[in-house]
Protein backbone atom coordinates (compact mmCIF):
# COMPACT_ATOMS: atom_id res chain seq x y z
CA UNK A 1 0.00 0.00 0.00
CA UNK A 2 2.73 3.08 0.64
CA UNK A 3 4.08 1.95 -2.44
CA UNK A 4 1.05 3.67 -3.62
CA UNK A 5 0.82 6.68 -2.28
CA UNK A 6 3.38 8.38 -3.62
CA UNK A 7 1.72 7.98 -7.06
CA UNK A 8 -1.86 8.89 -5.51
CA UNK A 9 -0.25 11.93 -3.97
CA UNK A 10 1.28 13.20 -7.52
CA UNK A 11 -2.34 12.84 -9.04
CA UNK A 12 -3.63 15.56 -6.36
CA UNK A 13 -0.67 17.75 -6.68
CA UNK A 14 -1.71 18.02 -10.30
CA UNK A 15 -5.01 18.05 -9.53
CA UNK A 16 -4.93 21.81 -7.54
CA UNK A 17 -3.11 23.77 -10.20
CA UNK A 18 -5.45 22.30 -12.92
CA UNK A 19 -8.80 23.08 -11.43
CA UNK A 20 -7.43 26.57 -10.64
CA UNK A 21 -6.43 27.64 -14.29
CA UNK A 22 -9.76 25.42 -14.96
CA UNK A 23 -11.65 27.98 -13.01
CA UNK A 24 -9.62 30.80 -13.78
CA UNK A 25 -10.66 29.97 -17.49
CA UNK A 26 -14.16 29.35 -16.64
CA UNK A 27 -14.16 33.00 -15.14
CA UNK A 28 -12.41 34.61 -18.55
CA UNK A 29 -9.84 35.22 -16.20
CA UNK A 30 -5.68 35.25 -17.09
CA UNK A 31 -3.60 32.51 -15.82
CA UNK A 32 0.12 32.76 -14.35
CA UNK A 33 1.96 30.42 -12.84
CA UNK A 34 4.96 31.48 -10.80
CA UNK A 35 8.10 29.43 -9.26
CA UNK A 36 8.24 26.68 -12.07
CA UNK A 37 11.74 25.29 -11.66
CA UNK A 38 11.58 21.51 -14.07
CA UNK A 39 10.35 20.67 -17.61
CA UNK A 40 7.80 18.62 -15.82
CA UNK A 41 6.50 21.31 -14.52
CA UNK A 42 6.14 23.39 -17.45
CA UNK A 43 4.80 20.78 -19.50
CA UNK A 44 1.84 19.95 -17.02
CA UNK A 45 1.10 23.99 -17.16
CA UNK A 46 1.33 23.79 -21.11
CA UNK A 47 -0.94 20.87 -21.18
CA UNK A 48 -3.05 23.29 -18.58
CA UNK A 49 -3.25 26.25 -21.36
CA UNK A 50 -1.79 28.29 -18.39
CA UNK A 51 -1.53 31.94 -19.99
CA UNK A 52 2.10 32.57 -18.83
CA UNK A 53 4.84 29.88 -16.83
CA UNK A 54 8.03 31.88 -15.37
CA UNK A 55 10.71 30.83 -12.71
CA UNK A 56 14.02 29.30 -12.60
CA UNK A 57 13.43 27.04 -15.33
CA UNK A 58 13.67 29.68 -18.09
CA UNK A 59 15.93 32.30 -15.79
CA UNK A 60 16.77 33.17 -12.43
CA UNK A 61 15.60 35.97 -10.89
CA UNK A 62 17.88 39.19 -12.15
CA UNK A 63 18.72 42.57 -10.33
CA UNK A 64 17.62 45.74 -12.28
CA UNK A 65 21.06 46.48 -14.08
CA UNK A 66 21.36 42.88 -14.88
CA UNK A 67 17.94 42.81 -16.22
CA UNK A 68 18.81 45.86 -18.16
CA UNK A 69 21.52 44.30 -19.92
CA UNK A 70 19.49 41.31 -20.91
CA UNK A 71 16.65 43.26 -22.46
CA UNK A 72 18.99 45.20 -24.16
CA UNK A 73 20.59 42.38 -25.65
CA UNK A 74 17.50 40.15 -26.64
CA UNK A 75 15.63 43.24 -27.88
Amino acid sequence: MALHQPVSLMREIDDLPAAAVAIAQSLDIATLAEGVETYWQFGLLKIMSCDQIQGYYFRKPLQADEFLVYYNAHV
